[in-house]
């Protein structure tokens, strides 16, 4: 009967059809059947739990969900920068009188992840960079963790600056583990789709200088360096960005080399 009740209501919610069924009935027969449902992280407040997201729900006028850092299934030190993203939920408990549901995020990405295997390349949404880099992706309702080594496309420019929330990225999964999924984004061989000839001018970033030689990412071709002498007059730092002459490129030897014209910021 309650199942009946739940899908009944539940297509009824999907298209966006009020009526007059009690809707913490709704969330009281997903808790029951472990059903994942959409909400809207619409708010972050700080308890004495600690940080806890304020959910709301599509078409559930009133009603508040609850996750706290315990439940998100992301670092709390990421959470304020997934406000405003909409994601699944599994309810835990429901608080009739207050019309507050406690749910959790975690469970929804475990239950996702074990579904994933090893080699899987899927479409997923980017979330957001956590700290020391890493991309979060959500991937077929899972947790895609990706650290910044492969997920750059840019080599000399940091993750958060290559990525935005909700960037469709394509992903292949590196390995499973305890419910929790890493990856790597899929890039092209940079090489394969270069096109540079003698003389031509180009502008490029500057990925690091060491023992008299410049390495130079082109930004054309984000993922391949090109390498040239330290320029005689002037200074530069990682990340400058420059105009730099092609000298030599020989893509079957995956060799480049540049003259430094001047640096431009």
């Amino acid at each position: 009967m309650g199942e009946v009740f739940y899908l009944d209501y539940y297509r009824n919610w999907k298209k966006g059809v009020k009526n007059n069924v009690d809707v913490m009935e709704y969330l009281f027969q997903a808790r029951l059947t472990r059903e994942s449902i959409p909400a809207t992280i619409a708010a972050l407040d700080f308890m004495v739990d600690g940080p806890t997201w304020i959910l709301s729900f599509p078409n559930l006028d009133g009603v508040k969900g609850l996750v706290p850092a315990s439940e998100a299934g992301v670092d709390a030190r990421v959470m304020s920068r997934l406000v405003g993203q909409k994601l699944k939920v599994k309810v835990k408990g429901i608080d009739r009188a207050n019309k507050l549901a406690a749910c959790s995020v975690r469970e929804v990405f475990e239950e996702a992840a074990q579904k994933l295997k090893t080699g899987d390349i899927l479409e997923g949404t980017v979330l957001t960079t956590a700290p020391g880099g890493t991309l979060l992706v959500i991937a077929d309702d899972a947790l895609v963790e990706i650290p910044k080594e492969k997920a750059r496309k840019f080599l000399s420019l940091p993750v958060y600056q290559q990525y935005s929330p909700g960037q469709q990225v394509e992903v292949r999964i590196v390995s499973v583990d305890e419910g929790k999924a890493t990856g790597e984004v899929v890039l092209p061989d940079p090489w394969e789709h270069a096109d540079y000839k003698r003389g031509q001018f180009v502008s490029a970033i500057v990925y690091k200088i060491k023992d008299g030689i410049v390495w130079l990412e082109p930004e054309l071709t984000p993922g391949l360096l090109g390498i040239a002498p330290v320029p005689v007059k002037g200074s530069l730092e990682r990340g400058d960005r420059v105009i730099a002459v092609v000298a030599t490129f020989d893509p079957s030897a995956k060799k480049l080399r540049f003259r430094i014209v001047r640096r431009v910021s």
